[in-house]
């Protein structure tokens, strides 16, 4: 996925370009509003990301798929992405149209998120009916 960093100082998307709507979280995980990314950075490498098409004007962001680099999987790199995707949209008050399978085990595990999905364009990554899973301490 890349190195990223921004003057030394904070690590940003390492293609951010014209992306200057990044908007920083303390572990490091990044909106990239204009790219269409939330990117998760440790060390400055980006490991992980959710992906979605950028669209203006519209109350609703459609999550296509979640991604971690091999070494990084089942570190929770992908679970914490999704949760602060999943506090950003809420937080904007935004409706979530979801087409990732991460993102629908995630909220299944966190039924607080389920408000998010659009009732009208739900996505086809059906959130599993299911009690949430125990968390590993």
């Amino acid at each position: 996925m890349g190195t990223a960093s921004r003057d030394g100082s904070q690590p940003v998307h390492p293609d951010v370009g014209s992306c200057d709507q990044a908007r920083a979280w303390p572990w490091e995980c990044f909106a990239l509003v204009a790219c269409g990314s939330y990117d998760a950075v440790v060390d400055g490498q980006v490991v992980g990301m959710i992906v979605y098409p950028t669209q203006r004007g519209d109350q609703r962001v459609t999550l296509s798929h979640t991604v971690a680099e091999p070494e990084y999987r089942g570190r929770g790199i992908a679970t914490r992405l999704v949760k602060h995707a999943l506090d950003d949209l809420q937080a904007q008050d935004l409706k979530l149209t979801d087409y990732c399978p991460i993102v629908a085990d995630n909220i299944a595990d966190h039924p607080e998120y389920k408000e998010l999905i659009d009732s009208r364009f739900p996505g086809r990554a059906t959130v599993p009916d299911r009690a949430p899973r125990e968390r590993a301490n």
